[in-house]
This record gives C-alpha cells, sequence and structure tokens, in this order.
C-alpha cells in the first residue's frame, strides 16, 4: 500500500478500550534514497489513531501491518481506514474475537488469524483482498 504526503492509515474501535495493539512496518522513498521505518502502538476506542503517518516528502510503501487483540474475552470490531487530507476514505471493519490479529503484507494483501492459528478470509469475495487507491486517495478497485 503506497501512501503520499496527504495520507495516512488510520485505526479505531467501535467503544472504548486500549486492548487492540498494533505494529507496522514501512519503506520511505524521497526518489533519490530509501528508508526503514516502523510504528507501534494501542487503540483509543472510538478516537481514530494514526498508525501509519503519511511521509513528509515522496511516498510511505507499507510493507507489514499486524493488529491484535490483547483482551482476554471482548470481541472487537476493528476498523482500518485511509484519512486523505483530513477525509476519511475507504473504510474496512473487522470483527476482532480475543487473541485474534490482523496481518496486511505487501503483494499479499489482507488476512485474519485466529487465536488458535486458523487462517480466516479477510471478507472481499473473489479478491486477494487488496485495494487498490489512485493518486487522490479513491478505490481503483479490488483485487
Amino acid at each position: 500500500m503506497r501512501l503520499l504526503t496527504t495520507q495516512k492509515i488510520q485505526l479505531l474501535l467501535d467503544s472504548a478500550g486500549t486492548d487492540v495493539e498494533y505494529s507496522a512496518h514501512y519503506v520511505d522513498d524521497s526518489g533519490t534514497a530509501l528508508s526503514y521505518g516502523a510504528s507501534g502502538g494501542a487503540s483509543d476506542g472510538t478516537t481514530a489513531v494514526d498508525i501509519v503517518a503519511a511521509p513528509g516528502s515522496g511516498t510511505r510503501v507499507l510493507r507489514y501491518l499486524e493488529i491484535a487483540n490483547k483482551h482476554n474475552s471482548f470481541t472487537w470490531t476493528v476498523t482500518i481506514r485511509l484519512n486523505v487530507s483530513g477525509t476519511a476514505r475507504c473504510p474496512r471493519s473487522w470483527s476482532l474475537p480475543p487473541g485474534a490479529m490482523i496481518h496486511y503484507i505487501e503483494g499479499e494483501g489482507w488476512s485474519v488469524t485466529e487465536a488458535n492459528g486458523a487462517k480466516r478470509s479477510p471478507g472481499l469475495a473473489g479478491s486477494t483482498g487488496s485495494i487498490l487507491f489512485n493518486t487522490a486517495g479513491a478505490v481503483d478497485g479490488a483485487v
């Protein structure tokens, strides 16, 4: 997933809580050099958390993202969305039971792993779960 200087990825929950943790790994491309970065933290309930910030210049390519439900008994509805210049776009939501994780891997797309290790479909019928954005941040389609 490639982000421009006006684009960032956000996480929010369906109710208050900080039991959902994330870890993201990305590459910044300034046009002349590559640099590697990472971010991590926890949810802030229904307040959107910037889990992958917009690059300062050039583009930021998300390589890997993991979102985990650390609560021992509560199932969260987790929403990931693209924020383009302050406008939320393309929200994707998953039901995430205790111990389950959402993964994004560049070139593979989205998947969900249950606490028992079983893989679950990301929920896009007929697709690998990848979402393509054009340069304005609008959805070009799902692959």
